[in-house]
């Protein structure tokens, strides 16, 4: 693979694909910006406080769709949660179980792409690139999400290999939409004796 010679900023179609886009960023660190840049789901300041809430709602969504691909309870749980906090229990337990009840049609869509990220990052196809971008992504929000899931399933891989159990503690703080949706992985630990 050839990387291609113009500069970050130039339109995909004179750049490459999107994987030699990725590694042109990783290759000239433009990686660890691109990823916390506003565009790519975080924010700059106070102004964009809306913005913020809406990037920690699709964070949420990656990663509880990721994990429970994944079959990880830990992370199903805990994300599982934390979105269900930054919307309602009963979204969260839709992104659990896979129906996305409740989500827009751009959540849906990363939603998707998270599980197919984690389920078989080699079946992904020019037309799941696509329906991202039909859903109103750019080619750099494209790769920052591709790159959170990635990051985010090494983390969970890491606690399934292990044998990190979702605590009670978390699980008896959690709406009951959200653990009885998580019925895999890891059993939740039993509360220590006293």
């Amino acid at each position: 693979m050839s990387l291609p010679t113009a500069g970050p900023s130039a339109p995909i179609s004179r750049r490459g694909t999107l994987p030699e886009v990725a590694w042109e960023q990783l290759l000239t660190a433009d990686l660890y910006p691109r990823l916390y840049a506003d565009r790519c789901y975080l924010s700059r300041g106070p102004p964009r406080r809306a913005a913020v809430e809406q990037a920690q709602g699709q964070r949420g969504i990656l990663v509880t769709a990721a994990a429970s691909a994944l079959g990880n309870s830990y992370c199903s749980l805990a994300w599982g949660g934390k979105l269900g906090k930054a919307s309602d229990a009963a979204v969260a337990a839709g992104v659990l179980n896979g129906s996305d009840a409740g989500l827009t049609d751009q959540e849906k869509a990363i939603a998707t792409w998270a599980r197919k990220v984690a389920r078989n990052p080699n079946a992904t196809t020019p037309a799941d690139i696509q329906a991202l971008r039909d859903s109103g992504l750019d080619d750099s929000q494209i790769f920052a999400i591709t790159a959170f899931v990635a990051l985010r399933l090494a983390f969970s891989t890491i606690n399934d290999s292990l044998g990190a159990q979702p605590d009670a503690q978390l699980a008896q703080s959690l709406p009951p939409e959200v653990r009885e949706a998580v019925t895999y992985g890891r059993p939740v630990a039993q509360r220590p004796a006293v």
